[in-house]
C-alpha cells in the first residue's frame, strides 16, 4: 500500500507507451542482468585493484556506473549492525519486522537485479513490461540504505550522552561521504 504512490505513475507509463502496452518477450525482459562476480565487485570491493593486464587499475575506474552498486562501506557496516540486532532479538518487535522486510526485499531485488528470479518475475502482468534488469539496482540500494540507517541508529542510541550520539553519527555520514567521493 505504501508503495502505490511510486507504482501507480509506473503502471500509467505502461499504458501510454506504444511499446510497453503489452508484455515484452522474455528474452528483452531478462536482458541486462548483472553477472554475479561484476555485482559483488561493485558492491563490496570498488576500489579493489584489477589484475596486472589492467594496468593496475580498480574495478570503479573500468566498470560502467550501473555496476556500481557501492552504498559505502561505514553503511554495509551499520547494515551488519542492524542485522546482527535482529538476529540477538535486541530490536523492538515492530522495528525488527521492519528490518526484516527490508532485508528480504533487498534479497528479493537483488536476486532479480541478477536474473535469477527473472522467469517467476515475469509471470506478474504489470511488473513484465520492465526492460533492463540493472535498473531494479536502484531498488537494492535504497533497501541496503535505509538498513544502514537503522544499524545507525541502533549504534547511536547505545551512546549514553547526546553530545556523543551527535559525533558518532556526524563522524559515521563525514566518512561515508568522503569514501564514496572517492569512487
Amino acid at each position: 500500500v505504501m508503495g502505490l504512490p511510486l507504482l501507480l505513475p509506473m503502471w500509467h507509463q505502461t499504458t501510454v507507451s506504444a511499446e510497453r502496452a503489452s508484455a515484452l518477450d522474455y528474452s528483452a525482459f531478462a536482458s541486462e542482468a548483472f553477472r554475479p562476480a561484476a555485482w559483488l565487485n561493485g558492491m563490496f570491493f570498488p576500489f579493489a585493484r584489477l589484475s596486472p593486464a589492467d594496468s593496475g587499475r580498480t574495478f570503479a575506474e573500468v566498470a560502467s556506473p550501473v555496476s556500481l552498486p557501492h552504498p559505502g562501506y561505514v553503511t554495509i557496516g551499520l547494515g551488519l549492525v542492524a542485522l546482527i540486532a535482529v538476529a540477538r532479538r535486541r530490536v523492538p518487535e515492530s522495528d525488527r519486522r521492519v528490518l526484516i522486510a527490508f532485508f528480504v526485499l533487498a534479497a528479493c531485488a537483488s536476486a532479480w537485479t541478477l536474473g535469477w528470479i527473472a522467469q517467476l518475475v515475469y509471470l506478474v502482468p504489470v511488473l513484465n513490461r520492465f526492460r533492463w534488469l540493472f535498473k531494479l539496482q536502484a531498488f537494492v540500494g535504497f533497501f541496503i540504505v535505509a538498513i544502514g540507517a537503522a544499524g545507525l541508529d541502533l549504534a547511536a542510541n547505545r551512546l549514553r550522552s547526546r553530545r556523543r550520539r551527535l559525533a558518532f553519527v556526524s563522524a559515521a555520514i563525514i566518512l561515508n561521504v568522503v569514501a564514496l567521493m572517492h569512487l
